[in-house]
C-alpha cells in the first residue's frame, strides 16, 4: 500500500512539475515579449 501511494503521490507531483512549466513558459514569453518592446522603444 505505501509503495502504491508513494508512486501515485510521484505521478501526483511530475503532473505538476507538467503544469508549472507551462504557465512558466507563458510568462517567460509574456516576459520575453515586454522586453522585446522595451528595447524597441529604448532603440
Amino acid at each position: 500500500m505505501e509503495i502504491v501511494m508513494a508512486g501515485s503521490k510521484k505521478a501526483d507531483l511530475a503532473k505538476d512539475m507538467r503544469i508549472l512549466l507551462k504557465l512558466l513558459r507563458k510568462l517567460g514569453k509574456k516576459v520575453a515579449d515586454e522586453g522585446t518592446f522595451m528595447e524597441r522603444k529604448t532603440k
